[in-house]
């Protein structure tokens, strides 16, 4: 399993604070993947770049996969990017 850790944090998206389970990741290109604890269809990536992106109408059970998955960065590139709407995040 990729996943480091878990933790529940709260995040400002477009003005709004939403409640996130993050999934800390080992991978050589994402560091951590959340999704909204009330079940927004949302996937928020930080790369270890240090830069958010919010994955616009992505499923929980999409994100929750991503977070499991054998290569994570393999996943979002394959299955999320392209496919939903990206927005950078300030966030911190």
């Amino acid at each position: 399993m990729p996943v480091r850790s878990k933790i529940r944090e709260s995040v400002k998206v477009e003005g709004r604070e939403i409640s996130f389970e993050w999934r800390e990741i080992e991978s050589s290109n994402v560091a951590w993947i959340g999704w909204p604890t009330g079940g927004e269809p949302l996937m928020v990536v930080q790369y270890h770049s240090g830069n958010y992106y919010g994955y616009i109408g992505v499923p929980r059970q999409k994100a929750v996969a991503a977070a499991n998955a054998e290569s994570t960065g393999a996943y979002v590139n394959r299955h999320i990017r392209g496919k939903y709407r990206p927005v950078r995040l300030e966030i911190g």
